[in-house]
Order: C-alpha cells, then structure tokens, then sequence
C-alpha cells in the first residue's frame, strides 16, 4: 500500500493520533490523515504557528508545547479540540515553556498534567538538558519545576509507563540509562539499562501486553528504510522503579 503525500511538507512537526487519525501539526499548516486504505490528507484549520513543537493528546484534546514563534505573546501552548474542531492559546503563569525546542513530553492522567523534559530556550541554548516541567491542564496552567536525577538529553524517548508515571530513555549518545517519572516521586531508575545509547529524536512505541509485559520499540529512519530494536520488560504489579527486568533483549 502506497503511503500517501501531504499536501504541504512536514517541517518542524509534531503528531498524534485519535480515533484511527493522525493529525500533523507543522510552521504552517495543521494536516489530518485517516489511517485507512486509499484515505487522502485533510488541511485542518491551523492554531498559532510554532516551530519545533512536541505534540501531546490528553483526554479529547491535542496540545501543542513548545516550539519557536515569532509571536512574543505566546507562551508556548495551545490546545486543539478534537470534536469541536477548534483552538485555543493558553497563557502560562511562568515562560519556562516559550520558545522551548529540542524537548519532549507525556501526559500523565493520574495528575492531569503534561510533563516536559529537557529542551533549551533561545535565552540559554544547551545541546543535553533535565530541566523538567509539569504543566496543570486546569486553569490557571501552573508550571512546577522538579530537580532531575534522570541524564540529560535531547529530544528523548519520552512516553506514559502508566496512568501514574512516564519512562524516559534515549535522546543521548552518552546514556543508556532508562528512568520513570511521576508527579509525586519524581525522576528514578527503572532497575534496568539499553543496551546502548539512543540518538537524540529517535522515536519509539510502547506497546503493554495482557499479561502487563512491556514492549519498547526504537524506531530510527535511514535511508527510507526504518531499522527497529526492541527491547522487553517485565511488569508485575508494583510500582515501576522496582518492577523493571529486562526477559529478552532483540536488535
């Protein structure tokens, strides 16, 4: 099956999915994709334009964080409602989040807020970072800052372990190290290590069994050919900085 071209390029995108939809948000245009056969892209309307945003879903809605605007009023977040087909610019209590790039985040249900690692603002540019956030989804958005113990990176491996806590690994050629994160311990090892380093940007699934095994799969891009390793977890039913021992290893 042929896989089919946007209208207009992906530069400095970001995306998710919602009900068997993918929705690509880039500097100039907002583009959906139903993910079925012969389906054909759709211009969506566009929120405020940002470049090098990290797109996260969060219950109905898609936020936008981050990213470089030329628009000195933005606070680097915006929210898309899925239904309603409309957008909304959320002002932010502090500006740890404007013009933030090389960055990534998860949404952590239980506390109902998005989490932010690493990244740089054009104020004070770093190539590895561990600043982390936690942006509130309620009003009035506030933003707290958490001490890292977790490597610093770029453009890590960022995704929800579980309603409670987010694994975070990859993102340096200096670190296989993987850690979890939630909203009241913060940062912690997960107990076991990558078999080596994971670039920074490469992108990954994390897929849970019925048996509460944990699948990551690294994906990386090479000449138009996606080159997967996985790696297997063990999840009993207690808390993810105790629970993780790798049962097999493939590359």
């Amino acid at each position: 099956m042929s896989i089919p071209q946007p209208d207009k390029a992906l530069e400095g995108h970001c995306s998710a999915i919602n009900d068997d939809t993918l929705y690509v948000f880039s500097a100039d245009s907002f583009q959906s994709l139903q993910l079925k056969e012969n389906a054909t892209w759709t211009e969506e309307q566009m929120g405020a334009p940002v470049t090098g945003a990290v797109c996260v879903k969060a219950g109905d809605a898609l936020y936008v964080i981050g990213g470089t605007s030329d628009d000195e009023a933005y606070d680097g977040l915006q929210r898309y409602y899925f239904d309603a087909k409309s957008w909304e610019t959320l002002s932010l209590p502090a500006d740890n989040i404007k013009d933030r790039t090389n960055h990534s985040a998860a949404y952590l249900a239980d506390a109902n807020a998005i989490l932010v690692y690493a990244g740089s603002q054009p104020t004070a540019p770093s190539l590895l970072s561990s600043q982390t956030f936690a942006i509130e989804l309620t009003d009035p958005y506030n933003i707290e800052s958490f001490t890292s113990s977790a490597p610093p990176a770029n453009q890590p491996i960022l995704l929800p372990w579980n309603s409670s806590h987010a694994v975070m690994a990859g993102g340096s050629p200096f670190s296989s190290e993987v850690f979890t994160f939630d909203h009241v311990g913060g940062w912690q090892p997960l107990g076991t290590n990558l078999t080596g380093p994971l670039q920074p940007g490469v992108r990954a699934t994390l897929i849970t069994g019925d048996d509460n095994s944990k699948v990551l799969e690294p994906m990386t891009r090479l000449l138009h050919q996606t080159r997967r390793r996985r790696l297997y977890y063990w999840a009993p039913t207690v808390r993810p900085p105790q629970m993780a021992r790798p049962s097999a290893v493939q590359l």
